[in-house]
């Protein structure tokens, strides 16, 4: 029950900023207005007794009436229905002092209605600038209707006495002028704030912004010109410079670029062909210094052939003729 309490009397929590920020001052605003309501009824029982007649009970219903709206008003803003909440409570303080001006204050004998003022301030504050604007046409509805009234005398109002109780409803006009002054400069010396906080971030987030791009430019120079040289790099290649390399920045050597990478893979691709292709070279030479040693060695074998042949007919020839002699 006190934790609830507790959470109930706490400001609310809303994620949107602004109406978080409205919810906090309407929050505010309505725990002093019940607790100035609170003290006046106090006061004002301590000092006149229970009621007696109907001034005394209208103080003090029209009292409770408001500390229950001011209550739902609460928790309204807790649900998140922030502008209904203020409209509530703005709604209530209108009609108490309304109907307070027109069965037994009116404006010659009484001062309850300079609280006008002060529920046109609360209505702009809580509800913004068309709540200010509708409270102050019924103000005006309100104090022009109790003016008929009482100049053609359709309601004859008691003669004017000083009391007590206007003491009370003075200062208690005033201190809630006042403590709504105080709120509603607080709350814009913390937006004024808020907004400086929020320009300071924004120039250091141009600044990132404005060096991210820098190097991003410088990023993109390079890109180019890495592209540039690659292109003139395999046209050099395809044309049979195998000898041609990548000249590569000695800072970049051991940087994790994937350009940088690419370079060095294809300075170590280049360089294996170009060994493979003065292997193949060599290799060629060597098979062709073979076939030549095969070559002469068969002409040489081809001529000890013709030899044999020709010493083979010549002992034919001479068995021939030994036969013949025989």
């Amino acid at each position: 029950m006190l934790t609830r309490l507790r959470a109930f009397l706490a400001p609310p929590k809303i994620k949107d900023e602004e109406k978080s920020r409205v919810a906090s001052l309407q929050h505010s605003i309505l725990i002093t207005l019940i607790v100035v309501t609170v003290l006046t009824l106090v006061v004002v029982t301590i000092y006149y007794g229970l009621p007696q007649d109907f001034e005394g009970a209208f103080t003090l219903l029209s009292g409770t009436m408001f500390i229950v709206f001011s209550l739902g008003g609460l928790f309204l803003n807790h649900r998140g229905y922030v502008r209904w909440a203020g409209a509530a409570v703005t709604a209530a303080l209108w009609l108490v002092i309304t109907s307070w001006v027109y069965t037994s204050g009116g404006i010659e004998s009484d001062n309850t209605i300079i609280a006008y003022p002060l529920i046109i301030a609360l209505a702009g504050v809580l509800m913004g600038k068309w709540g200010a604007l509708a409270t102050t046409i019924a103000c005006l509805l309100s104090t022009t209707g109790v003016y008929y009234i009482e100049t053609n005398e359709i309601i004859t109002f008691a003669p004017p006495e000083l009391g007590f109780f206007d003491l009370v409803i003075l200062s208690t006009v005033l201190l809630l002028s006042g403590l709504l002054m105080i709120f509603s400069v607080n709350i814009t010396a913390r937006g004024f704030e808020h907004s400086r906080q929020n320009e300071q971030k924004l120039t250091a987030s141009n600044k990132q912004l404005y060096a991210m791009r820098a190097d991003l430019e410088n990023r993109n120079a390079q890109l180019q010109s890495a592209v540039q040289e690659y292109v003139a790099y395999m046209t050099r290649v395809t044309q049979g410079d195998l000898s041609a390399r990548l000249v590569i920045d000695q800072e970049q050597l051991d940087s994790d670029n994937p350009l940088t990478i690419l370079g060095q893979h294809l300075d170590k691709t280049i360089a294996k062909l170009q060994q493979m292709t003065v292997q193949i070279r060599n290799t060629a030479s060597n098979l062709a210094a073979t076939a030549a040693q095969i070559f002469a060695a068969t002409t040489e074998q081809a001529a000890g052939a013709s030899q044999q042949a020709a010493a083979i007919s010549e002992t034919s020839s001479t068995i021939d003729e030994v036969r013949v002699i025989a």
